[in-house]
């Protein structure tokens, strides 16, 4: 069955970013204030969706993929840094990763079998797993919400 409030969702945040924000690169972010706004990865593979009345300045927001992940967990799939790292929001911003733009299109599966994802964000020394964390593998993407700015993996949970 489709989920039609995510695929409205989905939908919006990439009408967002494809006529007001553009793909932010490592050496230029995206303005974000308090009117929030949407990020996306050069891949294009993670969106982060930051609601109005989650930051109270304008904020300069970049995301780019980054080696580490989990350190020692060869589950990990790929990670992103999420910057200025550790800037804390009012509101929960909404992080997805779109594994369907994977140049295979068996990207979520090791050894013939299909990879469970999650998304787990450095607290720290510590990785947390996402709480609210859907996977939709039928639309191919897996999200959830953070409550600060920082390094997001996707791993094989």
């Amino acid at each position: 069955m489709v989920n039609m409030a995510a695929t409205a969702s989905r939908l919006l945040a990439l009408v967002l970013s494809a006529t007001t924000l553009a793909a932010c690169d490592q050496a230029q972010g995206t303005e974000v204030g308090p009117r929030g706004g949407v990020i996306v990865s050069d891949d294009g593979r993670l969106t982060v969706e930051i609601p109005a009345g989650a930051l109270d300045k304008t904020v300069d927001i970049s995301i780019h993929a980054v080696e580490a992940g989990p350190e020692g967990d060869d589950t990990a799939i790929r990670a992103y840094a999420i910057e200025p790292l550790g800037t804390a929001l009012v509101l929960p911003a909404h992080v997805e990763y779109d594994w369907t733009l994977e140049a295979a299109a068996d990207a979520l599966t090791r050894d013939g079998e299909v990879i469970e994802p999650a998304l787990v964000i450095e607290r720290g020394p510590q990785w947390r797993a996402l709480a609210d964390r859907t996977v939709d593998h039928d639309a191919g993407y897996v999200s959830g919400t953070v409550n600060y700015l920082g390094v997001i993996a996707i791993v094989q949970e």
